[in-house]
Protein backbone atom coordinates (compact mmCIF):
# COMPACT_ATOMS: atom_id res chain seq x y z
CA UNK A 1 0.00 0.00 0.00
CA UNK A 2 1.43 3.07 -0.59
CA UNK A 3 1.96 5.91 1.98
CA UNK A 4 0.23 8.85 0.72
CA UNK A 5 1.19 11.33 3.62
CA UNK A 6 -0.97 13.27 5.71
CA UNK A 7 -2.65 17.00 5.09
CA UNK A 8 0.45 18.57 6.79
CA UNK A 9 3.11 16.59 4.83
CA UNK A 10 1.07 17.25 1.65
CA UNK A 11 0.51 21.06 2.44
CA UNK A 12 4.52 21.28 2.37
CA UNK A 13 4.78 22.14 6.23
CA UNK A 14 8.27 21.14 8.18
CA UNK A 15 7.85 18.78 11.42
CA UNK A 16 9.56 22.37 12.96
CA UNK A 17 6.55 24.67 12.12
CA UNK A 18 4.38 22.37 13.84
CA UNK A 19 5.87 22.87 17.08
CA UNK A 20 4.42 26.37 17.24
CA UNK A 21 0.75 24.87 17.15
CA UNK A 22 -1.06 23.27 19.71
CA UNK A 23 -0.55 23.73 23.62
CA UNK A 24 2.66 24.33 24.12
CA UNK A 25 4.64 27.43 22.68
CA UNK A 26 7.36 29.77 22.67
CA UNK A 27 9.00 30.08 26.10
CA UNK A 28 6.82 26.97 27.35
CA UNK A 29 8.47 24.62 24.71
CA UNK A 30 12.29 25.67 25.47
CA UNK A 31 11.50 25.04 29.06
CA UNK A 32 11.22 21.31 28.18
CA UNK A 33 14.92 21.18 27.35
CA UNK A 34 16.89 21.74 29.73
CA UNK A 35 20.42 21.71 29.86
CA UNK A 36 22.33 18.82 32.19
CA UNK A 37 26.11 18.87 32.93
CA UNK A 38 27.41 15.45 30.83
CA UNK A 39 30.39 14.15 31.72
CA UNK A 40 31.26 13.95 27.77
CA UNK A 41 28.98 15.64 25.76
CA UNK A 42 29.46 19.70 26.24
CA UNK A 43 26.41 21.85 25.72
CA UNK A 44 23.68 18.53 26.45
CA UNK A 45 20.12 19.26 27.04
CA UNK A 46 17.64 16.58 27.84
CA UNK A 47 13.73 16.15 28.02
CA UNK A 48 12.76 17.79 31.19
CA UNK A 49 9.87 16.51 33.45
CA UNK A 50 6.74 17.99 32.16
CA UNK A 51 5.12 18.41 35.33
CA UNK A 52 5.34 21.02 37.98
CA UNK A 53 4.93 20.93 41.49
CA UNK A 54 4.21 23.94 43.68
CA UNK A 55 5.55 26.03 40.71
CA UNK A 56 9.14 23.29 40.55
CA UNK A 57 9.90 21.58 37.93
CA UNK A 58 11.90 18.06 39.33
CA UNK A 59 14.91 18.23 37.71
CA UNK A 60 16.96 15.68 35.90
CA UNK A 61 18.82 13.59 38.38
CA UNK A 62 21.22 11.59 35.87
CA UNK A 63 22.48 11.34 31.90
CA UNK A 64 21.37 8.81 30.16
CA UNK A 65 24.28 6.17 29.61
CA UNK A 66 26.59 5.86 26.91
CA UNK A 67 26.32 3.17 24.34
CA UNK A 68 27.83 0.00 26.02
CA UNK A 69 28.18 1.67 29.25
CA UNK A 70 26.35 -1.23 31.49
CA UNK A 71 27.00 -3.87 29.40
CA UNK A 72 29.29 -5.73 31.77
CA UNK A 73 26.71 -5.27 34.70
CA UNK A 74 24.15 -6.43 32.79
CA UNK A 75 25.71 -9.53 31.68
CA UNK A 76 26.86 -10.29 35.18
CA UNK A 77 23.24 -9.82 36.04
CA UNK A 78 22.40 -12.49 33.46
CA UNK A 79 24.76 -15.45 34.87
CA UNK A 80 27.75 -14.33 32.39
CA UNK A 81 31.72 -15.01 33.87
CA UNK A 82 34.16 -12.63 33.72
CA UNK A 83 35.71 -14.46 31.09
CA UNK A 84 32.81 -14.67 28.91
CA UNK A 85 32.19 -10.95 29.70
CA UNK A 86 35.72 -10.12 28.83
CA UNK A 87 35.30 -12.24 25.46
CA UNK A 88 31.87 -10.36 24.36
CA UNK A 89 33.12 -6.99 24.92
CA UNK A 90 36.30 -7.52 24.05
CA UNK A 91 35.50 -5.36 20.39
CA UNK A 92 34.73 -2.80 22.52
Amino acid sequence: REHRGNDREQRGEQPEALLDRGPVRGEARAELLEPVDHPRIPGYRDVAFPLQFDGVRPGTRSVPPMAGEHTAEVLAELGYSEQEIASITAGD
